[in-house]
């Protein structure tokens, strides 16, 4: 019962510097933790490091060209997208409730591009209310 009172004090402490000083909170949560206490045990562990983690550059440009490179560029081949005859279907299903719940706004342009043009159409007619948007979605 002790060690419980003991712990809840501290959590407590802490939960107020962190509301005081927000600085001091994350010096002291970053010593107390995880050698001294667990992360779990922290009121808040935004800004608190992780002492195991490497510290990252702080810049990722590359000498020789400038350009930043993150993540490695993709070695697989490009490969489009193709719609099924399915993908094509109900996607025309789709489109016919569209139309229907949005009062009969269309598209001439076929397949995602053309249900994006009815949305966008729809979306942004005179006298729109964002309580009749999201009717339309529901109901859709």
């Amino acid at each position: 019962l002790r060690l419980r009172s003991l712990k809840l004090s501290r959590y407590y402490l802490l939960n107020k510097m962190l509301k005081t000083n927000y600085n001091d909170y994350i010096a002291t949560a970053s010593f107390l933790s995880p050698s001294r206490i667990p992360r779990s045990a922290l009121p808040n562990v935004q800004d608190v490091p992780y002492p195991e983690q490497p510290i990252m550059p702080k810049s990722l440009i590359d000498e020789e060209d400038g350009k930043t490179e993150l993540v490695a560029d993709c070695t697989l081949e490009n490969v489009g997208f193709q719609e099924s005859i399915l993908d094509q279907a109900l996607l025309k299903i789709f489109r016919s409730f569209v139309e229907k719940n949005t009062g009969g706004v269309t598209s001439s342009q076929e397949g995602i591009k053309g249900l994006l043009e009815q949305g966008r159409t729809y979306m942004v007619q005179p006298n729109q209310t964002p309580q009749a948007q999201q009717k339309m979605v529901y109901d859709t």
